[in-house]
């Protein structure tokens, strides 16, 4: 999970514009804001991940995820964003979902959880860099900049993934986690 400092509380829920991103094996996604008509794709999602990759998004190991708990992340405000991935030609239904990120607040840190979920068959195209690279561009535009991920230590892709972003990482480790913090200057 990646956290970010926590701009001004403006009432205004965050949106991001689809956009259509080119992955590196020549698939193209469109990546747009989650709305709750989303929620059974997201669902299906989900349920279609193997253990390994649901370990990877969740630090632990949760066979399921509770419908509540998505359709919290999926409520639009001011205080997060989720956004998804389709195929492009797909993007008129919500049920066929590829990849999933979010952030949302986390007041007690004054910083906000970020996460990014790429379905098994999707993985190693850049999906996730695109994910996340959306959403900390929102974070950005938000006026966050400090940013923290604490990703299974054995999820290399994800840590490899924070390490090309090009920032300064400080890290630390504990429990089979690795807490990494770095900053991206503001616009």
């Amino acid at each position: 999970m990646l956290h970010a400092d926590v701009a001004a509380v403006t009432n205004v829920p965050i949106t991001v514009a689809p956009r259509t991103v080119g992955l590196a094996d020549g698939r193209r996604v469109v990546i747009r804001t989650a709305t709750p008509d989303d929620l059974a794709g997201i669902m299906d999602f989900f349920e279609r991940l193997s253990a390994a990759s649901r370990y990877s998004r969740l630090c632990s190991p949760q066979p399921r995820l509770r419908r509540a708990m998505i359709e919290r992340v999926v409520a639009a405000g001011d205080d997060r964003t989720t956004v998804l991935a389709q195929p492009v030609g797909f993007e008129a239904t919500s049920r066929h979902v590829v990849g999933v990120g979010g952030w949302i607040d986390v007041p007690v840190d004054g910083r906000v959880d970020v996460s990014v979920a790429v379905a098994d068959a999707w993985q190693n195209v850049m999906l996730g860099s695109a994910l996340v690279l959306v959403l900390l561009e929102a974070a950005i535009a938000t006026g966050r900049t400090r940013f923290a991920a604490d990703v299974p230590s054995g999820n290399v892709r994800m840590l490899g993934l924070l390490d090309a972003l090009g920032a300064p990482l400080r890290t630390t480790h504990e429990a089979g986690v690795t807490r990494v913090e770095f900053e991206i200057p503001g616009a």
